[in-house]
């Protein structure tokens, strides 16, 4: 996935296996809109579902989003400020960059100034030192001030022209420091080389940090999908202590709250299920009556327990191509050749599944003893232990409920 690129998303892809379609990792996306302002959630919320592309971007909140399980939903955060505050999904926080230091260091240099020395040696290096400081002082301010700035980038190039100018103090600050003797110059000299090199890495540091915000504006935030609902907070916080103003964009644990439904996306799913046949034909029932054997025409539907094994039909993400075999007194009952119907995609909560089809089922068809309208054989006592059964066509009907 290009950094570059709000999003891509990889569509199903065909696979040879007659007319079923394998299915990729589809990712959804959320865009929440950071520019400074009182724009409310909705106002600044887009979103994409997975399998979507930018041409079904749709405005305001998104509902609960149905995201395939080993997919990833992400939030790409514009007008992104990685300089004043930081980015998190969930309750991961970003520390913030900070160079401690430089009021202990200015005690020492005031304490040692307290010294009796010659300073006046030290005067050229001083300003060159103060010049350092301003230049500090300046990038502090573009620093806040970029929080009333939407694009990153823009603030970042005034730093960077700042960063320009805090340099070639620098290279002067340097330079007075080696004609006062370097590492051999006195001590006053060497504190406020201590001075000097604190202010440097403060003024690196904010540039820094602008230039890594600007390669990283386009950076959406993550998290893969598995086999559990989720509940995703995008998490904004002030990054720097050196930001004590009220912030001019949304800050909290929960700027965005999403809930996240993983999507069953097998191709072949297997389930326990119930297998009604009817309009079986020649099915019958066999009876004893004055003596002499019945049979009746039996139009009663057959209800068994089974398995039904189910394959998606393409692209139709509700309809399956579907083979069920049902027992009863350990032996094949059915066997059902049909679509179903399975409602709800979730991998989590309940899903009815209702099909139907053409079935063979093992109905009696007549008697491997005697005749009808005979009498019983001497050696029977029950007429059902000489019915014979064997398999005959109809339709059935398929029902299946899965909790998990």
């Amino acid at each position: 996935m290009s950094r570059r690129t709000a999003v891509r998303f990889a569509l199903c892809s065909l696979a040879g296996i007659g007319p079923f379609r394998a299915v990729l990792a589809q990712d959804a996306y959320v865009y929440y809109d950071h520019r400074p302002g009182a724009a409310g959630l909705d106002g600044r919320l887009s979103y994409i579902r997975s399998g979507g592309d930018q041409t079904d971007r749709q405005l305001g909140r998104p509902p609960a989003l149905s995201v395939p399980n080993g997919s990833q939903v992400c939030i790409q955060v514009t007008s992104r400020n990685d300089v004043l505050y930081t980015y998190a999904i969930g309750v991961k926080n970003v520390a913030a960059d900070t160079i401690p230091g430089l009021a202990a260091l200015v005690k020492q240099l005031t304490d040692a100034l307290a010294i009796p020395h010659p300073l006046a040696v030290t005067d050229g290096y001083l300003t060159t030192v103060a010049h350092l400081y301003e230049r500090l002082l300046e990038l502090q301010v573009a620093q806040l001030g970029s929080d009333s700035i939407a694009d990153i980038a823009a603030s970042a190039a005034g730093v960077a022209s700042l960063f320009a100018n805090a340099t070639e103090a620098n290279n002067a600050a340097n330079t007075a420091f080696a004609d006062l003797g370097g590492a051999n110059s006195s001590p006053p000299a060497r504190l406020l080389r201590l001075v000097q090199t604190d202010l440097w890495q403060r003024i690196t540091a904010i540039n820094a940090r602008f230039q890594r915000a600007r390669q990283t504006a386009d950076d959406p935030l993550c998290t893969k999908v598995g086999s559990s609902r989720l509940r995703i907070t995008l998490k904004i916080a002030r990054s720097t202590v050196d930001s004590a103003g009220r912030p001019q964009r949304p800050v909290g644990d929960t700027v965005v709250t999403l809930d996240v439904h993983p999507q069953d996306n097998r191709l072949v799913i297997v389930e326990p299920g119930t297998i009604v046949s009817v309009f079986t034909q020649e099915k019958s029932s066999f009876g004893v009556s004055g003596g002499v054997v019945t049979q009746t025409r039996d139009r009663s539907p057959g209800l068994h327990a089974g398995v039904l094994a189910m394959f998606r039909a393409g692209s139709i993400d509700w309809l399956y191509l579907t083979l069920g075999v049902g027992t009863a007194e350990k032996s094949v009952a059915d066997v059902l050749l049909g679509v179903t119907m399975r409602g709800g995609a979730s991998l989590v909560g309940g899903r009815l599944s209702i099909g139907v089809g053409l079935a063979l089922s093992r109905v009696p068809v007549g008697l491997s003893q005697g005749t009808v309208g005979g009498a019983l054989p001497a050696t029977i006592k029950n007429v059902n232990d000489i019915v014979k059964r064997d398999f005959r066509a109809g339709l059935a009907v398929s029902f299946a409920l899965n909790v998990s």
